[in-house]
């Protein structure tokens, strides 16, 4: 539902547009609000302002633009400016609204027009509402509410109220009548919607709100009027919604809303007030989304959302440094099936979706970083909600969150130093025990900490003692389930002895991590060989390493169902089997940007996450995926220090870089299987357009088989997954059946080509995922027939065949005839002689006789 906002704007405002992901982070019932910005890079037809979306029973979203309408697959912007009417004439339309109806027919509406989509033709078809060549002046239409039995209303902005009925195509106008208070408040509207009864409700810009009683044929007025039945705050009314439990929003002008029940008409007013917004700002359009969130669309303020749980205003707006990047003109407001949100912008769309992976980059924290003296984080943990504690380059720092506070622990080289100084400014890991103690590795030894009496006890290697902890360390610090320490330094590891305070050593070299699965088992990462599996029994150590192929391992963690995975220097993310001592390696080939990983964790929804050297990947132990998130999904940070990652105990995950820090609460899967279709068929690189003389009868996503000559033997498939949170990052897989028996790998790629086929039936399948890999196995198929030339067709064989045999059977005939032609010929010449002779004889006979 959206204010009339005419498209000559475009014609005076200039706007920089980027296709760069856009992060913006407010605090909002805890979420945080990240967009994905879609603009003329990405391909979107200049002129776009759309006041309107749709998405069809397929899954295309649709909208209209100046000149038209336009149908989006995620990748590609198809635009339809043309119109087809009575003996095929042609309209140019001017388009405001779209909409599917209940019989999944797809509509479009606009100035003087309402039109038809043909699916299997792919074109539009038209109505006019007034006869152009009598008509003064001509209706645009701003919306249009699907009522029952095949019933459209038609809101225009100075026409009155339309009534389409689908079944007569007819138009019925309803205007305003001066002496008549059962008429239409005025003939200037400014939205509808139906409510779950059936009655139609109709805002005006300037003159209330009314209710259509069909049965009685009669307008119900609500004015601020003292006078009228129903009274309302204001007569000046931009927007109407109806939410999911069937109440209908008001959106004012400016500075409030309401939610009205239209049982009873009662009405709740919400005065629009708090962070980042000016309550001035003209409202455009009003939504509540499936988690009841509204969200109200501003002109040139963004928007506005409203928690109606805690009464809650908050403003999404653009920021002068950065309007380039952000929400500025909010005509629409739309949520598709999946949830997926969608704002539009003049030249340009936004998406939002509470699966996106949302990063706090504390390098971008000014505060922070001169907090932390732009120090490396090594390490990162915490022992209650309010603190984190920081191992730096530069020190400890204790952060505390509420006040956004920092105390620093810095080494102090006075002998008579303040005990809570410690002896060196570089801290490599840290650790808490059970008793609350902190302990910290440093260049300078082991510290055991206590964080109330900021006192503290220190370990280092002494060369004449055996019992003291080893040199060249500490590296890793970790407690186990029996409460006991366990220290790695660069060549053993060392068991402290908290009793005896002595330490003893195992001869395993860089260790990098250690963990202790939910067996109680206790490993440990080398750097330089393989990882550890500590016997308690026999107190030591067994190593599993495979010479012929080193792993070199930083971290290693167990899934939901107890596998061990390990993370290498080299090879990415391995799969450990203890019964066959056997690595298994998921790394670039597997979909892993960089097999060098350096930090591992699972978060609480069985998600392992790690970073690489080009950011951070999530990866799926079920389903064997990777999925990165970089520089375009918003992450600053790319230089991870090795075991520089903590989850605190509400599920956030910290991790720490040489220019900072980040942090991340792990987005829910997009659990949606999206709908996988064609999108384009060529033969020999051209592309085929339906028609009633194409071998493309139909629209070519409604199309189950064609039929080709055997000369069309070059055939090129395109298709997408119908997923619009980041359809970059679906995947399909494709086949074709009658050519090839194994599915292709998954890939981003949406195209198949095939050349030289051979006549004969194929079937085309391709199945499809979404951004976290959740593919629809069913996907599409396409049936395709290649007739042979008509010298081999079965016909011609049969006619050739009969040919032959009747070619034979005469050649033999022929034959035949003319042997025995032969042969009478020479019995006739027999008969002739034997005659001749006789004659001959019977002559000589007389003669003699004589």
């Amino acid at each position: 539902m959206t204010l009339k906002i005419y498209y000559l704007l475009s014609k005076t405002l200039t706007v920089v547009f980027l296709s760069l992901f856009v992060l913006i982070n407010i605090a909002f019932s805890q979420e945080i609000f990240r967009f994905n910005k879609i603009g003329l890079k990405d391909g979107l037809p200049s002129g776009t302002a759309p006041l309107s979306f749709t998405q069809d029973n397929i899954g295309f979203i649709w909208f209209p633009v100046l000149g038209g309408v336009v149908k989006y697959d995620g990748y590609e912007f198809q635009t339809y400016n043309t119109f087809i009417g009575v003996n095929d004439t042609v309209f140019y339309p001017e388009i405001f609204y779209v909409f599917e109806d209940n019989n999944k027919d797809l509509w479009a509406a606009g100035k003087n027009i309402l039109g038809k989509y043909n699916r299997k033709k792919d074109c539009f078809y038209f109505y006019k509402i007034k006869d152009e060549s009598t008509q003064s002046s001509l209706p645009s239409v701003y919306c249009v509410q699907e009522g029952k039995n095949g019933m459209f209303w038609l809101s225009t902005d100075d026409m009155g109220l339309f009534s389409f009925d689908t079944n007569s195509k007819k138009f019925q106008q309803f205007n305003h009548a001066l002496n008549n208070t059962n008429s239409i408040n005025s003939d200037t509207l400014s939205d509808i919607v139906i409510d779950d009864s059936g009655e139609l409700w109709i805002s005006f810009f300037t003159k209330g709100l009314c209710k259509y009683e069909k049965e009685k044929d009669k307008f119900i007025r609500f004015s601020s009027n003292e006078m009228s039945s129903y009274n309302i705050v204001s007569d000046s009314i931009h927007a109407l919604c109806k939410d999911n439990k069937g109440s209908i929003w008001i959106a004012f002008k400016n500075r409030v809303i309401a939610e009205l029940n239209p049982v009873n008409n009662d009405i709740k007013y919400f005065y629009i007030t708090g962070e980042n917004i000016n309550p001035s700002a003209i409202i455009t359009t009003i939504f509540v989304d499936n988690n009841d969130l509204v969200w109200i669309g501003t002109y040139r303020e963004g928007v506005i959302l409203f928690n109606k749980e805690t009464n809650n205003f908050i403003g999404i707006k653009r920021d002068d440094m950065i309007s380039e990047n952000d929400i500025n003109y909010a005509y629409s407001i739309f949520q598709d099936k999946t949830g997926l949100i969608w704002i539009g912008d003049l030249e340009a769309l936004h998406t939002y979706s509470k699966n996106s992976q949302v990063f706090i980059n504390y390098s971008d924290d000014e505060f922070f970083n001169k907090m932390i003296n732009n120090a490396g984080i090594q390490d990162i943990k915490s022992v209650n909600k309010k603190d984190i504690w920081l191992a730096t380059t530069n020190g400890l720092y204790k952060w505390q969150i509420n006040t956004n506070s920092f105390d620093h622990y810095l080494k102090d080289n006075n002998p008579n130093r303040d005990p809570k100084q410690f002896g060196s400014n570089s801290v490599s890991n840290i650790f808490f025990d059970n008793k609350g103690n902190l302990w910290a590795a440093t260049f300078s030894g082991l510290y055991k900490f206590d964080t109330t009496s900021m006192s503290y006890l220190n370990f280092k290697h002494n060369p004449n003692d055996s019992f003291t902890m080893g040199p060249d360390g500490p590296d890793n610090i970790y407690e186990d389930k029996f409460a006991v320490i366990w220290v790695s330094t660069d060549n053993t590891i060392d068991k402290y002895d908290n009793g005896n305070k002595t330490f003893k050593h195992y001869n395993i070299a860089t260790v990098r991590s250690f963990f202790e699965d939910s067996d109680g088992i206790l490993w440990a990462c080398s750097g330089s060989r393989g990882i550890y599996k500590y016997n308690r029994e026999k107190d030591i150590f067994e190593e599993f390493y495979d010479e012929r192929s080193f792993r070199g391992f930083s971290m290693i963690t167990e899934d939901d169902n107890k596998n061990l995975w390990a993370a290498s220097f080299y090879s990415g993310i391995n799969y450990f089997d203890e019964n066959s001592f056997k690595f298994q390696s998921f790394s670039i080939e597997s979909g892993l940007p960089s097999g060098f990983v350096n930090n591992l964790i699972k978060d609480n929804s069985g998600m392992l996450w790690l970073t690489n050297r080009l950011g951070i990947s999530r990866f799926d132990p079920e389903r064997k995926q990777f999925k990165n998130f970089g520089e375009p999904e918003g992450l600053k940070i790319k230089d991870f220090l090795t075991t520089s990652v903590y989850k605190s105990p509400d599920g956030r995950i910290f991790m720490g870089g040489k220019n900072g820090m980040v942090s991340f609460y792990p987005a829910p899967l997009n659990q949606i299987t999206p709908n996988v279709i064609f999108t384009d068929l060529k033969i020999h690189d051209i592309s085929v357009i339906p028609s009633d003389t194409s071998v493309l009868k139909s629209n070519i996503n409604v199309t189950e088989e064609i039929e080709l000559s055997y000369s069309d033997n070059s055939l090129t498939f395109e298709y997408c997954a119908l997923d619009f949170k980041d359809p970059l990052k679906n995947k399909y897989s494709f086949k074709l059946e009658g050519f090839e028996n194994e599915w292709s790998q998954f890939s981003n790629l949406r195209t198949a080509h095939y050349t030289n086929l051979n006549p004969g039936e194929y079937i085309f399948r391709v199945k499809g995922t979404n951004d976290d890999g959740v593919f629809n196995e069913q996907g599409t198929s396409l049936k395709i027939l290649i007739l042979p030339p008509w010298w081999k067709t079965w016909w011609f064989t049969v006619i050739w065949i009969i040919s032959l045999a009747l070619l034979f059977g005469l050649t033999i005939r022929f034959i035949t005839a003319r042997r025995y032609k032969k042969k009478l010929d020479k019995i006739r010449q027999q008969q002739a002689i034997e005659k001749e002779r006789l004659r001959i004889s019977n002559d000589m006979h007389d003669e003699v006789g004589s």
